[in-house]
């Protein structure tokens, strides 16, 4: 971090905390991630390696929408409140994926932004069982032992 970056927190009181994805040797969350996506482009290519670029917004695609153990839901409805839908220009639009007016659309984002503080309360309660359940499996697997 620069060091007229640390003056202007300084100024305005701002605490910056070392876990975002700039620093990933504080959480290990960006080498988890791209683990994931490694696999998903491993698995997609076999043979065909020099063909990464075209298959790697497909494996983001996937990584994103993808719902999380942890959390029950997906990164982008975490990051932006609603699903992430495909755009009807990608795939051949049927009768059930067209897109509904604009006015039925803004009622449905209206809605979903008021569920959002559910939704979000949902997961947090989702993580904290979630971690309880595999300090329980750790502890099952752990010996204690007296010194």
């Amino acid at each position: 971090m620069g060091r007229d970056l640390e003056k202007f927190f300084q100024e305005y009181g701002i605490k910056q905390h070392m876990s975002m994805p700039r620093y990933p040797q504080s959480n290990g969350q960006v080498e988890a991630s791209n683990k994931m996506i490694l696999d998903c482009l491993k698995k997609s290519l076999t043979n065909k390696k020099e063909k990464w670029p075209d298959k790697l917004s497909e494996c983001l695609w996937a990584y994103r929408t993808t719902k999380r153990r942890a959390t029950g839901e997906t990164s982008f409805s975490l990051a932006f409140g609603s699903e992430a839908i495909i755009h009807p220009n990608v795939i051949k639009p049927s009768i059930t994926a067209l897109l509904p007016s604009i006015e039925q659309n803004s009622k449905e984002m209206v809605t979903s932004l008021d569920l959002a503080e559910e939704k979000y309360e949902q997961t947090s309660t989702r993580i904290a069982a979630y971690q309880q359940q595999l300090i329980s499996s750790y502890n099952k697997r752990a010996k204690i032992r007296q010194f």
